[in-house]
């Protein structure tokens, strides 16, 4: 018998991710479709982050051996190039402070609540970490982010990293029922706010609150090893709870 087929195009109502991206090559070209929970998302994120994608691969395909350095998001301005692809890359805590000492006054975060130069995010970091220590967090201790986003956000991982406790990034935004189910499955010996996120949190965990802390003598801080963990990242739980993925240092 003969058969014909003809291609039906399917419109899903809900997306099975939080965030899902394809990229296929047909016709000569490479598509990409990204499915993404319109309650976590907006259209004009999203429209960011594929921009900084495609520059990011462009700059990718000139010079395939080389690291890759996004410029600020939001410039316009296309990826730089930063160096060859080595497997024995420095820490990322010495990478900062390698950038630090050469381009102490340039700005290396950016963020909706303002600005931090390389030499004001070490200093920051710097503090965090001491106030971790002197908190009782040990090396590969875990401690949870639940900070609203801003520039204290990247500040408090690298101060996680600098002290060698293990991070657990928690997003304030997202459903309470979520980051509750991450905090049962790590059990932080911290959890580190900022702004109102404190108010989100059950009264029994304890936490510190990054607005209390300011520059002080620096503390003894460990030296890292690359077989540390530094963060543990969960799935999204859309089939089951929410599982962590571990990531060391030196991965």
């Amino acid at each position: 018998h003969d058969m014909t087929m003809s291609a039906l195009e399917l419109r899903r109502q809900r997306t099975q991710f939080d965030l899902a991206v394809a990229v296929e090559e047909f016709d000569g070209q490479v598509l990409g479709v990204v499915d993404y929970r319109s309650d976590l998302w907006d259209e004009s994120s999203i429209g960011r982050m594929a921009d900084n994608y495609q520059s990011i691969l462009q700059a990718f395909v000139r010079s395939p051996d080389r690291l890759l350095a996004p410029e600020r998001p939001g410039t316009g301005r296309e990826s730089t190039l930063i160096g060859p692809v080595t497997h024995d890359s420095p820490d990322v805590v010495d990478a900062v402070h390698a950038a630090g000492v050469v381009h102490a006054q340039r700005c290396a975060i950016v963020a909706t609540d303002g600005e931090y130069t390389y030499a004001e995010l070490i200093g920051r970091a710097r503090a965090i970490a001491s106030a971790l220590v002197v908190n009782g967090v040990v090396p590969g201790a875990i401690i949870a982010l639940h900070l609203v986003r801003g520039r204290d956000l990247p500040a408090a991982m690298l101060g996680a990293l600098m002290a060698r406790a293990t991070y657990v990034p928690l997003d304030p935004s997202y459903p309470r029922s979520r980051n509750l189910q991450i905090l049962t499955d790590t059990a932080p010996a911290l959890v580190l706010t900022n702004g109102a996120s404190a108010l989100h949190l059950p009264a029994n965990l304890r936490s510190l609150n990054l607005d209390t802390i300011v520059p002080c003598v620096q503390t003894f801080l460990p030296p890292p090893r690359p077989d540390d963990i530094a963060y543990v990242i969960h799935t999204s739980g859309s089939t089951g709870v929410p599982a962590g993925v571990e990531i060391t240092r030196g991965a």
